[in-house]
């Protein structure tokens, strides 16, 4: 491929290897796990939250500065979706092809980064849900929670199914999603590796043909993520990928400017670039453009930038804790608003937003540091021996 080689999934060419970690990607997926919680910050308020106070977007703290985050977005996750399939084709699809990793060994290593720390969760949530309810005889968010639903969140295919709904802690569905993925990726990389064109079929027929929106969602973008990966390692094995890394990143970011502006509730542009903007073809404006633009970016300055974002690098390790975590301390800390009469207001101060999210952080770290490394370890050597 453009005179380059491969050795253990890493694409080798006259000007450089590709980076053992991309840091950049690392950091923009904080930002979209940030964006997931301060969604979901609507969760304090009626009619999520029996006894919150009515619910008033623009009300929540700092608004005018993270409206991006607090509104409605479609890119959110396919972007998460696209991103996962760009890691795993950038660091298992060799391995898996050339049957260096077994089936055995993939798919335990990814049940024991993720399967601690959602057991944990699960049951903190169930508990935390027989004691909400016990106090406002109303379930918190998520109303499914029985013992059907507990199973299936027990066993990760809690969306797997048509109309199940959301249950427990329901940010999980989107971790179900993925372990589907898992198995349609290791089967689609033994029988094709990274060739693009079924890649594209894969990601056609399977986002048509799944009758469960979540799981076309996922098929989608997780190949979609696939195909960014496979333009992204051409780009970088051309004779000189820096034509491209250099200036698409400051077109993306040049994109990136005009979108918030045009965005931002309180900047009012020229009304017929406003209704522009509301016309059904920029609809998907986010994702058809941006999404991938951003990842091949960020990818490409990480190739040309090696140590680029590095010092930033913990926040890629708590992301998957912060995204399970966020919900039971949700459902705790209303918990405690109830059980001592505190004015539901309170969820609209910055300072308990400043509190919530010291931690969210706190406790992410400490489980990522004590119990869910630790344990993947210890998993991980009982399976070598």
């Amino acid at each position: 491929m453009g005179g380059g080689g491969q050795y253990d999934g890493f694409v080798l060419t006259m000007h450089f290897i590709l980076p053992k970690h991309f840091y950049l990607l690392d950091i923009v997926k904080g930002l979209a796990i940030l964006k997931v919680i301060l969604w979901h910050w609507q969760h304090f308020f009626y009619p999520y939250h029996s006894m919150g106070p009515g619910f008033d977007r623009v009300s929540q703290p700092l608004y005018c500065l993270l409206y991006i985050f607090y509104e409605p977005s479609a890119a959110t996750i396919p972007f998460f979706f696209s991103l996962s399939g760009f890691t795993f084709f950038w660091l298992y699809s060799a391995r898996v092809a050339k049957g260096t990793i077994s089936s055995k060994t993939f798919f335990l290593s990814r049940l024991a980064r993720l399967y601690p720390l959602h057991i944990v969760t699960l049951v903190a949530v169930a508990v935390g849900q027989c004691v909400y309810s016990g106090m406002t005889h109303a379930s918190f968010v998520y109303s499914n929670n029985d013992v059907v639903h507990f199973i299936m969140n027990l066993f990760l295919v809690s969306a797997w199914g048509r109309d199940v709904g959301f249950s427990f802690n329901g940010p999980v569905w989107l971790l179900s999603v993925q372990m589907l993925m898992y198995i349609l990726f290791y089967v689609f990389c033994r029988n094709f590796n990274r060739n693009a064109m079924a890649l594209v079929v894969v990601m056609i027929l399977g986002s048509f043909l799944a009758q469960n929106v979540s799981i076309a969602l996922g098929i989608k973008y997780f190949f979609f993520g696939g195909i960014l990966f496979v333009v992204y390692e051409r780009i970088v094995s051309t004779d000189d990928p820096w034509k491209v890394s250099i200036w698409l990143p400051f077109v993306t970011a040049a994109l990136w400017f005009v979108t918030l502006l045009v965005k931002h509730p309180y900047i009012h542009l020229i009304p017929e670039i406003n209704s522009l903007c509301q016309k059904p073809v920029f609809s998907n404006w986010a994702v058809v453009v941006l999404l991938p633009l951003t990842i091949l970016s960020l990818a490409l300055w990480q190739a040309k930038k090696s140590q680029a974002g590095q010092r930033f690098s913990k926040i890629g390790d708590i992301t998957y804790s912060m995204y399970l975590l966020h919900f039971p301390l949700q459902l705790l800390a209303v918990i405690g608003v109830v059980h001592f009469n505190v004015d539901p207001q309170v969820f609209n101060r910055l300072a308990f937003m400043i509190l919530f999210f010291m931690a969210l952080v706190l406790a992410s770290w400490i489980s990522r540091q004590y119990f869910e490394t630790p344990i993947k370890k210890h998993f991980l050597s009982g399976l070598a021996r």
